[in-house]
């Protein structure tokens, strides 16, 4: 396992402690990680995909995520936060520009922070795109996924007397119950019904790993936080603001088969980018740990690395 050069924590000024560490060579083509969730946190197995020669990877745990403190802390907890948070920590880092890999989650953030601050982003790599529209919440909420996982699905309305109207708001309501049982078991349905449906094959060791009980309670928290607040971004704000990185060289891998984020949304952003290359991989769903997604992530890198290099 890698170990890091780095690890420290991003101080702000609303209370909140960003955790990051930094791999590989200080003075490597620079890459920040963003991870999904929102909520989820990093992984340090993530800088096994690296050539750590000639890659400087930095990871960082979102607000309220991973080792960040407070834990799963959703006051001045927001998009625009974490934007902030990120920028902040490039200058900290004294880096001119760098690559954002994100996925899920990670690819809105990479997106917005891009049109936020084109001048800082030197390339994009995005795993598994979430555009924030009003129809990617709708598909994993309402009425998309559950047309292929009916009986996950049904479990997940359990907790909230099979109600299909209001999932998300119904679930943030179960949350703030006195009874920190029911609490867990609610913050537990939530986490299991996205790590059901993340993998071509359902892998119970995801499921399993989602509901260790500090992930699934920063998870469950945060990303239920996040998405009755539409990620706190203007309707199509993404779409709205395409010109402002479609010159930007750009990388998606998207699995075929991803009911997480159906791939649809990945074919439209390729289509608006001027330099973009989109990788459909055939036997793939949403995660990034199937076996076709992992080769062509390891692709990406190799011609960011050669691109560079010209």
């Amino acid at each position: 396992m890698s170990q890091p050069f780095d690890q420290d924590y991003l101080l702000t000024d609303d209370g909140h402690s960003i955790y990051y560490e930094q791999y590989g060579n200080p003075t490597g083509i620079p890459v920040l990680w963003l991870h999904g969730g929102p909520g989820v946190g990093t992984s340090t197995s993530y800088a096994s995909l690296f050539d750590l020669s000639q890659f400087h990877v930095i990871l960082v745990d979102q607000r309220g995520a991973g080792k960040s403190k407070p834990c799963a802390e959703i006051r001045n907890n927001t998009t625009q936060n974490i934007i902030n948070d990120l920028e902040n920590l490039r200058r900290v880092l004294h880096i001119e520009s760098w690559c954002l890999l994100g996925g899920s989650w990670g690819t809105t953030l990479a997106l917005v922070y891009a049109q936020t601050h084109p001048h800082a982003i030197s390339h994009l790599i995005l795993r598994g795109v979430f555009l924030a529209r009003e129809q990617d919440y709708k598909w994993l909420y309402h009425h998309g996924a559950s047309q292929f996982f009916p009986a996950e699905w049904e479990a997940f309305l359990k907790p909230i007397g099979g109600n299909r109207e209001n999932v998300i708001e119904d679930y943030h309501q179960l949350f703030q119950q006195a009874d920190q049982q029911q609490v867990h078991e609610s913050m537990q349905a939530w986490c299991t019904w996205e790590a059901s449906v993340a993998m071509l094959k359902q892998d119970p060791l995801i499921i399993e790993q989602l509901n260790e009980k500090t992930t699934c309670q920063q998870f469950a928290t945060i990303s239920n936080h996040y998405f009755r607040h539409r990620c706190f971004l203007e309707t199509d704000q993404i779409i709205k603001n395409i010109n402002r990185i479609r010159h930007i060289s750009t990388w998606i891998v998207h699995g075929r088969y991803d009911l997480l984020c159906p791939v649809s949304g990945a074919y439209w952003l390729n289509s608006m980018l001027d330099s973009c290359n989109l990788t459909i991989v055939e036997a793939a769903g949403h995660s990034q740990n199937e076996v076709g997604t992992t080769k062509a992530l390891k692709g990406c890198l190799a011609s960011l690395a050669q691109t560079m290099r010209q």
